[in-house]
């Protein structure tokens, strides 16, 4: 994330500043009205402050409660399945299309409404954890930090666009990504905005979600004993023996591997389908003789469904933990992924022992969307997870 520039502004009293920033396609708005000594904002290309009208995000979750904007549609219109899009429409009669996946969300987890007006896309969500700031994307690409919950991207062109909101400081836990679409001016329009993604989300039947792990190199060398301690049994001596690797770089057909993973949900039946696998063990001396092989055991791997998922959205619990059958160390992590109908997901929590390399990916069977990839630390996790350095996988999200 670039570093913030920090512009100040001094005076009695300051009514209504408009902060435009030049960003990518479009500008960012965010309006302050308050008494002020000193104001302190994040700018790129600082214009003078001017009163502006519209100038602050209007189609927000505050503003949905009450009552300032609200559903334009009439039952009869609504009546189609839109899933959880629909049309806004707020008093001076302006329409947008409003996605609000994370909107109906449980109060437990991060809210969130997005709207996408004639060139504009209002964003606000509820605080997060421990967040002492937010990092916003538009479309994978960084947009500004702030301290709000809501902000007005304006000045944009008509396209459909996924917005992703990071939490920054030490302890902050949460994100999300969401999407809505830009250009519609009439209530026709925005009504064919919202059966246009509704039809998008409709037409993902499946999601799939896979994690797997592997040597990128032929061989790995074996590790040599610690403290005088031969973790690998006979086979502790990187001069005599090497295990054998997958000798393959990151790539979402994921073969070969040493652990596989894979959950697999039907958003029309309901239907969970886990998928689990372990690829055998080889060790070969200096030579290039297999000497051994030996699969490690799979029974404290797995991928299951939990409770509480729905046509519209699904929870998978990951668990890995797969030792080497030769040596102390094991391959070793857990996650919890929430996947939407609607084409986001997030990682609630997990972690994982960085030996091998980690991948996993999503997909609605059309491509697969890369979600984490991880390098391995070294060899001598091979020899034991104390040795073996912890890397995280909280607070990951994104779009498919």
């Amino acid at each position: 994330m670039p570093e913030p520039v920090c512009a100040k502004f001094t005076g009695k009293l300051l009514f209504i500043v408009q902060r435009r920033e030049k960003r990518l396609h479009g500008f960012l708005s965010v309006v302050s009205a308050t008494k002020l000594v000193a104001f302190c904002a994040t700018v790129t290309v600082p214009a003078l402050a001017v009163t502006a009208e519209h100038s602050e995000p209007e189609f927000t979750m505050n503003s949905l409660e009450d009552g300032s904007v609200g559903p334009a549609l009439q039952s009869r219109q609504a009546s189609q399945d839109m899933g959880d899009f629909t049309v806004l429409r707020n008093r001076a009669g302006d329409v947008a299309v409003a996605n609000l996946d994370l909107a109906n969300e449980s109060v437990d987890r991060t809210r969130a409404l997005i709207a996408g007006g004639l060139d504009f896309v209002d964003l606000s969500w509820t605080a997060m954890e421990g967040a002492t700031g937010y990092d916003i994307y538009r479309d994978d690409v960084f947009l500004l930090h702030t301290a709000d919950t809501s902000l007005r991207d304006s000045d944009l062109t008509p396209n459909e666009y996924t917005y992703t909101v990071r939490p920054s400081g030490k302890h902050a836990e949460g994100g999300f990504g969401i999407a809505t679409r830009v250009g519609s001016e009439t209530l026709g329009e925005a009504q064919e905005g919202v059966i246009a993604l509704a039809a998008a989300a409709s037409a993902k039947s499946r999601v799939v979600v896979q994690w797997n792990t592997f040597i990128p190199s032929k061989y790995i060398a074996a590790p040599n004993p610690i403290a005088g301690v031969k973790l690998c049994g006979e086979y502790s001596d990187s001069s005599k023996y090497k295990f054998a690797g997958d000798d393959r770089g990151f790539q979402a057909s994921g073969w070969p591997y040493r652990t596989k993973l894979q959950g697999s949900y039907e958003w029309g039946s309901l239907v969970f389908t886990p998928y689990k696998d372990i690829w055998s063990t080889k060790v070969y001396n200096s030579a290039g003789t297999l000497l051994a092989t030996k699969t490690a055991f799979s029974g404290n791997i797995s991928v299951t469904k939990l409770a509480g998922s729905s046509a519209t959205s699904v929870d998978m619990r990951f668990v890995l933990h797969a030792g080497n059958p030769f040596c102390k160390g094991a391959i070793d992590g857990a996650m919890t992924i929430t996947a939407k109908k609607s084409g986001t997901w997030s990682i609630i929590s997990g972690n994982y022992r960085q030996m091998p390399n980690h991948e996993i990916y999503i997909s609605d069977q059309s491509s697969w969307k890369t979600v984490h990839k991880s390098t391995l630390a070294n060899a001598n996790c091979l020899a034991g997870q104390m040795l073996c350095p912890l890397g995280q996988l909280g607070s990951k999200y994104g779009s498919y």
